[in-house]
């Protein structure tokens, strides 16, 4: 019986010990070695902020205000290089840091590593102050230095101080100390290692001011030169209201220019009070050139001006001051063009949103000349293929995409005062057009005529009678009768019949 089986014992055990050494072999390969390299390029860096958090960063550099930062999203485990962290400064001001600006801070010193390092273990404790001199590091040489101290969580601080350059122009000097242990070797980095935070302590501070949520805003009143323009609103969208007109708004062109407004930031910052000394003198000479006032409906409006101030040897200065706001902010000199704005740059100028043109899957057209009953076009899942409802034909997808484009472009000319009665009262010859998307909502319901030789037409889901002149070239790609469709005479595939 024995002698029957023991021919398998010898190949089954082998096929144990190549399967026992195939997977330690896999997780050796896969997991233990790349978390090794990833451990000893940790240990390369000066500081990994990849897998610890900074909880705090200091920075000191010589002739510059000393700038401590805090991380607020500690116990979210986000202070962390890449990770979407908020940040306060606590010195020298208490204030809101930029967070955009300390992440990429994170990001640099995460990749800071040495090109190489030069060890002081062999060198006597009294000869060694006298090597780091060399390298602009000697302890009395460290209180002046541009260093960067980041506090870890759990306590543990480490410390960078940057030395000389070296001689030959490529490296510069540095030196790391962790907690209170002295250091034993000195690093060489990148030259331009400490581009990325010798900075004044205004490149920390938060420059956008304006505490509006573009989505929240009700309402944006602009004074300017004497005129106002107001943005407001409504049901149906964007009016925009001026001391001529009464016009909706283009909401692409109106959603761009609030996203302006909200993410204004300064370039720097003029004064940190307006009622002190430098604020007055920032803003002696200036005259306002702009003012807004942003409701959101639930709060006191949110007020600000941009003031323009004369410059020797340049251009014009442009100052931003707010009564709910202390500083006296330095604004980039094109932010006058980027926000002001005249009622025909805001005004609708579409009869189709780029979104709704691309969601777009039924197209419903009513007209004596297309028959009695509605005409269907619906488009498969992806939006490529159209047909028609009733027959079941192809339509020509080259002929709805032109009149989706043309409808989707800036062809509304101008809005005809309502005394001009021949252009706001249609005759029989009308065409009504709807889209829908997928799920059936009704995009745009849009009703056409002509004028003689001019097109015109009327938003009817804006709740309203204004009529638009639109662009002649429009009417072309429009289905006046059924004669449009003459060259799409291909039936559909059949749907598939499923199998009982």
């Amino acid at each position: 019986m024995s002698s029957s089986t023991s021919p398998w014992r010898a190949p089954l055990a082998l096929a144990v010990i190549l399967f026992v050494l195939s997977s330690a072999a896999y997780w050796f390969e896969f997991r233990q070695k790349p978390e090794n390299e990833r451990r000893e390029a940790g240990e390369r860096k000066v500081f990994d902020l990849s897998s610890k958090q900074a909880v705090s960063i200091r920075l000191h550099s010589q002739g510059r205000k000393d700038v401590e930062l805090r991380c607020l999203d500690s116990e979210a485990k986000l202070c962390k290089a890449g990770g979407n962290s908020r940040w306060e400064m606590l010195e020298p001001l208490k204030l809101k840091a930029d967070d955009s600006a300390v992440q990429s801070l994170l990001s640099s010193l995460n990749n800071l590593v040495p090109n190489d390092t030069i060890s002081l273990k062999d060198e006597p404790a009294e000869q060694r102050p006298m090597f780091l001199q060399q390298y602009g590091l000697e302890a009395s040489q460290r209180t002046s230095a541009t260093t960067v101290t980041v506090t870890f969580d759990g306590g543990s601080a480490r410390t960078l101080f940057l030395g000389e350059i070296h001689p030959m122009g490529q490296s510069r000097f540095g030196l790391v100390k962790e907690n209170e242990n002295e250091p034993d070797s000195v690093l060489l980095l990148e030259s331009g290692a400490g581009s990325a935070f010798e900075k004044p302590a205004n490149h920390w501070r938060e420059k956008r001011f304006v505490p509006v949520v573009a989505a929240a805003l009700k309402s944006v009143r602009v004074f300017a030169d004497g005129a106002k323009l107001e943005a407001r609103k409504e049901a149906t969208g964007w009016r925009i209201l001026s001391r001529s007109a009464s016009v909706p708004g283009d909401i692409e062109n109106v959603d761009s220019w609030l996203s302006a407004l909200v993410f204004l930031a300064a370039e720097d910052f003029a004064a940190d009070s307006r009622n002190s000394v430098e604020g007055r003198a920032a803003l002696s000479g200036s005259r306002t050139v702009l003012s807004f006032e942003l409701d959101s409906g639930d709060n006191k409006p949110f007020r600000f001006e941009i003031r323009e101030k004369a410059a020797k040897g340049s251009g014009p200065i442009l100052l931003a001051v707010s009564d709910s706001l202390d500083p006296v902010y330095r604004l980039d000199p094109g932010v006058r063009t980027r926000l002001s704005k005249k009622p025909a740059d805001l005004q609708l100028k579409k009869l189709l949103g780029s979104l709704d043109r691309f969601n777009a899957r039924t197209i419903t057209l009513e007209s004596q000349a297309l028959g009695p009953k509605p005409l269907v076009l619906q488009a498969d899942e992806a939006g490529a293929q159209w047909t028609r409802a009733d027959t079941r034909k192809v339509v020509s997808a080259d002929q709805i995409k032109d009149l989706l484009e043309r409808l989707s472009g800036e062809r509304i000319i101008s809005f005809p005062p309502a005394s001009a009665t021949s252009t706001t009262s249609p005759g029989k010859e009308t065409l009504k057009l709807q889209l829908s998307d997928a799920g059936k909502a009704v995009l745009r319901e849009i009703e056409f005529w002509k004028s003689g030789s001019r097109l015109m037409a009327r938003d009817l889901r804006a709740g309203e009678s204004r009529v638009l002149e639109l662009d002649g070239s429009i009417a072309a790609a429009l289905p006046w009768s059924t004669d449009f469709f003459s060259g799409a005479a291909k039936p559909a595939s059949p749907s598939p019949v499923p199998a009982e």
